[in-house]
């Protein structure tokens, strides 16, 4: 294409014709006939100036219309999908790595106190959502035995429900046969005693029975009919009220959980990134 001579002339209104910011308007304004030029490819032959107007200035009018195509590589469309789906799976991953961190804290807590592999065993977990990945994704952690575990979390005032006596078995006393304590209707029904009840002004109360220890320790009704070998055994004793010891203290292992989550969302995020 050869270059076309610039013809003077004015434009009224070119900046907005044209549409477009001030810098690239003023440039546009300084050379419009070369630009039209360029545009239509005429020869100088057939490019006449404009005729003169009567009564009005010299003028002439000159729109161009521009096209600006915008291509952004990578898509940026599908670069934010594919961030939205890599905060998914870090989260997701994340909250599964802290519940499982908090179920274990949890229940070598338990077992450490010696309150036994079964208590331990009652704690649970649950991730949601329960397939998939997910920036809401959360964990659940908790326990089967909830009264238990609470009360050896908190360290509670405990009384009778009906406002009496709290019976506490002694060895004498032997186990429930469904497991756990016996309660003093049990222990008179399975060995055919009556217990007695003795006050004391110092120390607990007592529920005794007349009969006889067997080898283990555990008192059991006599056969003796001459009452030989009889003895007064203490089944339980009775106080009014017991403030169990505070064992556990969950909250510690569930806030160290919740603070560490940030961390595992970063780094699982990062960890898909070099991945």
């Amino acid at each position: 294409m050869r270059q076309q001579p610039c013809h003077s002339g004015t434009i009224r209104n070119e900046r907005s014709a044209l549409g477009l910011n001030g810098e690239i308007a003023d440039v546009l304004i300084s050379q419009p006939v070369c630009l039209l030029s360029h545009i239509t490819n005429r020869p100088d032959s057939t490019f006449a100036p404009f005729p003169a107007i009567p009564g009005r200035a010299e003028a002439f009018s000159a729109t161009t219309v521009m096209k600006l195509k915008l291509d952004i590589r990578p898509d940026i469309a599908a670069l934010m999908q594919a961030e939205i789906a890599a905060g998914e799976k870090a989260v997701s991953a994340a909250m599964r790595e802290a519940g499982t961190s908090l179920k274990s804290a949890w229940r070598g807590q338990i077992t450490g106190a010696g309150l036994g592999t079964w208590l331990g065993n009652s704690i649970r977990l649950a991730s949601f959502p329960k397939s998939g990945d997910s920036l809401n994704a959360a964990a659940l952690v908790w326990s089967k035995a909830p009264v238990i575990i609470g009360a050896h979390d908190t360290g509670p005032l405990i009384r009778s429900k009906d406002g009496f006596w709290l019976a506490i078995p002694t060895p004498a006393a032997d186990k429930s046969s469904k497991g756990g304590r016996i309660t003093p209707g049990e222990w008179e029904r399975r060995t055919g005693l009556r217990l007695r009840f003795v006050f004391r002004r110092r120390g607990p109360s007592l529920l005794v029975a007349e009969g006889r220890l067997n080898t283990r320790g555990r008192a059991v009704a006599s056969r003796s009919k001459t009452g030989r070998g009889l003895t007064t055994v203490p089944i339980f004793l009775l106080v009014p009220q017991v403030k169990l010891r505070k064992r556990l203290d969950l909250a510690r292992d569930a806030d160290r959980a919740a603070d560490g989550v940030p961390r595992r969302i970063v780094a699982k995020w990062v960890e898909g990134q070099i991945g």
